[in-house]
């Protein structure tokens, strides 16, 4: 029951890419960290944040599979 539990809380907190979750908590940890040490922390999150978000839109553009390089392409069937 309790292995269930935590299955969930995990599928929840991590949702589809768990690589934005790590990023995220990272982001926290690294916020948390120049903040302890007096560093003005109010600039990071919105710089990880986008760099979150750019990593995440571009992982999402790539082609659920990969083409063959063009040097191994079948010949053309139209000719020259």
């Amino acid at each position: 029951m309790i292995g269930r539990a935590a299955l969930a809380a995990c599928s929840f907190v991590a949702g589809e890419d768990w690589h934005v979750a790590v990023a995220v908590t990272a982001s926290l940890a690294l916020t948390a960290l120049a903040a302890a040490t007096g560093l003005p922390a109010w600039a990071l999150p919105p710089v990880l944040v986008l760099a979150i978000l750019y990593r995440s839109v571009r992982a999402g553009n790539r082609p659920a599979f990969s083409r063959a390089p063009l040097d191994d392409a079948p010949p053309h069937a139209g000719g020259s």
